[in-house]
């Protein structure tokens, strides 16, 4: 790796949702002379120091991560947001705030905005200067344009036009924390109110079963219909194996929701946001509305669906979709896709691109070099560089902060990278040298203080 190269390390939340947009900036930062790094979310205390990036692109600003955005920027380097969950519901404003509360100022160099919408409201409510906000749109978008409609998730082979159904109760399913307590004090921990956190928790419990009498009702009464049930990333799939029993439906977790959505005939649901990627793909979409709770409710998500009253009228619908010849959806409905998508985002298949070209600009105005003595350091931060990574994340599991299923459930592999970038590659017949290297390969004498699960993504020269 040439030591002269801009880098940017790029922090990646949920690989399952995250991973394909982060790989499509790693490659246009590479198309632009510079390197990056992909660092699993829980590993970034360790790895970036090693990696020493120009810009930090990180997944989002909230209690949980501000003391380690405060130690890069302290370091050197430009905290760029590309914000992973920047849709934020139904009210921009809202998730201004939220960020606003969070007082981004102190932290942040420029963050990225997914649309319109969300600039406006940022811009509104004073989050931070105009120049430090950047109208980019979202890489993993980029995906669901037509530039990029080449493109396909490496997966699972599945036969097309099946009914995609999918779930969304981690916080009653969870498969990296121990129970649904669990869930509710990492989500206070991530500056979720505690109020809101417990609420949502009480209607989850009872909205899952329900759901789930009604997934099994709809199983048993399209029996020639083929049904793939997709559970959220976050839940045990073992939970919802049992329904493999049924010879017309597959329980499947692998690959990314692209694919699934796009060879999807219909997506049934409930306050799931993979609904607004279906409507995106020309897919019709179906909300188990009936059994929803005010608390529970993705509002965004009942808007752009058609919101079944019943039992009955969920499988009518379905029927009518399956068949050709289902109306048109209500003039509300597609109203609402219209303010939800055409505002909210920009699908021009280019976000990546202007992402990575505002990291190497910022990036050369930032370099890595920690200007505090040893004595100035937080002492979490010294405990780390004393014990490295396998004694600190061991003893941080034993006093209840990550456990390794957590840190296992946000890795991701040289191959999967690979893959990824050769697909993009083939999407827009575009060959884009790259050197893959995982990021231990690169370290020699300091081993022991990173994960060794980050991936670096430079020029091939």
């Amino acid at each position: 790796m040439n030591p002269d190269w801009l880098k940017v390390a790029i922090i990646v939340d949920n690989p399952f949702r995250d991973l394909e947009g982060a790989a499509l900036v790693a490659r246009e930062l590479a198309k632009r002379g510079a390197v990056a790094c992909l660092v699993p979310m829980y590993e970034q205390a360790f790895d970036i120091p090693s990696f020493q990036p120009n810009v930090v692109l990180a997944n989002y600003v909230r209690a949980n991560n501000k003391p380690l955005l405060a130690s890069y920027r302290a370091s050197g380097a430009a905290i760029v947001i590309m914000d992973t969950e920047g849709n934020g519901g139904e009210d921009p404003l809202a998730y201004a705030d939220s960020v606003l509360a969070e007082q981004p100022e102190i932290l942040v160099d420029t963050y990225c905005l997914w649309g319109k919408d969300q600039y406006d409201a940022f811009v509104e409510r004073d989050v931070l200067p105009n120049s430090a906000l950047a109208l980019t749109g979202a890489p993993r978008y980029d995906l669901f344009s037509r530039k990029w409609e080449r493109y396909r998730s490496p997966q699972t082979s599945e036969s097309a036009n099946y009914v995609l159904i999918n779930t969304n109760f981690p916080i009653v399913n969870p498969r990296f924390d121990q129970d649904t307590e669990s869930v509710v004090q990492a989500w206070i921990r991530a500056g979720i109110s505690e109020k809101y956190s417990r609420d949502y928790a009480s209607d989850a419990i009872p909205l899952h079963r329900k759901y789930m009498d009604v997934v099994e009702e709809v199983l048993r009464r399209f029996p020639q219909i083929q049904f793939v049930l997709r559970p959220h990333p976050f839940e045990k799939i073992e939970f919802y194996q049992y329904l493999q029993n049924l010879p017309n439906c597959k329980v499947i977790q692998a690959g990314t929701s692209l694919d699934w959505v796009r060879r999807c005939a219909a997506l049934l649901h409930l306050n799931c946001l993979t609904s607004i990627e279906a409507v995106m793909m020309q897919r019709e979409v179906i909300s188990f509305e009936w059994i929803n709770t005010q608390v529970a409710r993705q509002q965004i998500a009942t808007d752009v669906s058609r919101q079944s009253s019943s039992l009955e009228d969920l499988c009518a619908q379905l029927a009518s979709v399956l068949s050709g010849s289902a109306n048109s959806p209500s003039e509300q409905v597609l109203k609402s896709r219209e303010k939800y998508i055409a505002r909210r985002y920009e699908i021009d298949g280019s976000a990546a691109a202007r992402v990575a070209d505002l990291c190497v600009i910022l990036g050369q105005k930032h370099a890595w070099g920690d200007k505090r003595s040893d004595g100035n350091r937080p002492f979490k931060e010294l405990v780390r560089r004393v014990l490295g990574h396998k004694w600190f994340t061991k003893l941080q599991e034993r006093s209840g902060g990550v456990s390794g299923k957590h840190r296992l459930g946000k890795k991701f592999t040289l191959d999967q990278v690979s893959e990824i970038l050769e697909r993009l590659n083939e999407a827009v017949r575009e060959e884009v040298p790259l050197r893959l290297q995982k990021q231990s390969e690169t370290v020699r004498f300091t081993g022991r203080s990173i994960s060794g699960s980050s991936i670096i993504v430079s020029p091939k020269l």
